[in-house]
């Protein structure tokens, strides 16, 4: 496979097929700089989507965190970000970025942002990027530890509660 192919190939995704996206990053697998490569279809609408999956997928499987040169290209396109799901998979993948006091304004605001989503999954994933956050950055951990304890008091959903007591657990450990 070629850049030009993963391109076509993620322009060619239906939006749903999660085997389609397995198919396609295991002909990806061997790209050169294939994170880079990602990131830049990351900052595509109509590729964003596609892309954060991949790069997700690719950070879990090859249990890999982000250069400090990804990390703040993936800072960098934070706020533009058009569909929930590549908010989603960036904030599944906060722990994977090296964030860093240049970072920290872009992720802040992207995880603030999530915390008022109506959408359960980006409040509970941005709960647990908060943490990370919050983990890096020690003058933000008793802001946090309240945000968190209070979601914990005020949330219902169960799978929020869940990524909320690992955001706890972070800050604790």
């Amino acid at each position: 496979m070629n850049e030009d192919r993963l391109e076509d190939d993620l322009h060619a995704w239906d939006g749903k097929s999660v085997s389609r996206l397995q198919a396609i990053y295991k002909s990806a697998i061997g790209l050169p700089d294939l994170v880079a490569r990602l990131i830049e279809l990351c900052a595509r609408p109509e590729t964003e989507v596609g892309a954060t999956w991949l790069l997700k997928h690719h950070l879990e499987r090859q249990d890999l965190t982000m250069t400090a040169t990804d990390s703040i290209r993936v800072a960098g396109l934070l706020s533009d970000l058009s569909d929930w799901q590549a908010q989603l998979h960036l904030f599944q993948i906060a722990d994977r970025s090296d964030m860093t006091q240049g970072t920290r304004p872009a992720w802040e605001a992207f995880i603030r942002a999530g915390l008022m989503s109506d959408r359960k999954l980006i409040r509970a994933w941005s709960y647990y990027a908060l943490a990370v956050l919050a983990a890096r950055f020690t003058d933000l951990r008793a802001e946090a530890r309240g945000i968190l304890q209070d979601a914990m008091d005020q949330e219902t959903a169960g799978s929020i509660k869940v990524r909320l007591r690992k955001a706890l657990g972070k800050l604790s450990g």
